[in-house]
């Protein structure tokens, strides 16, 4: 007779945290983030928030501010990718140049 051993299932952490953003209460819950992580998160999100606020000077509906505060958080991620693939780019041809360069040097003859 085969014997099967029952392995107990043990859930996964889930990190709650309560979070004011814009004036508004939110819990938010997590598997894998730590509560710091959220607050940190939460607060990113709410100074957006707060900064596009005063710069649109009108008062408009939360969902339409929540919106265009993600469109900008958007752009900052998209411009730091942009930042990132250029980067590599330059460290790529730096390291062809140097390449070409002592190929060049040690190639060669000595005069």
């Amino acid at each position: 007779m085969k014997t099967i051993i029952n392995k107990t299932y043990k859930p996964e952490k889930i990190e709650k945290v309560q979070v004011e953003i814009f004036g508004q209460e939110y819990t938010l819950k997590s598997k894998e983030a730590s509560v710091e992580y959220i607050i940190m998160l939460a607060n990113y999100v709410d100074a957006k928030m707060k900064d596009l606020s005063q710069q649109l000077n009108q008062k408009i509906p939360l969902s339409q501010l929540a919106v265009l505060t993600a469109l900008n958080i958007a752009d900052e991620l998209f411009q730091e990718r942009n930042k990132t693939t250029e980067e590599e780019l330059i460290i790529t041809k730096t390291r062809q140049l140097i390449q070409l360069l002592d190929e060049g040097i040690l190639g060669d003859p000595i005069i």
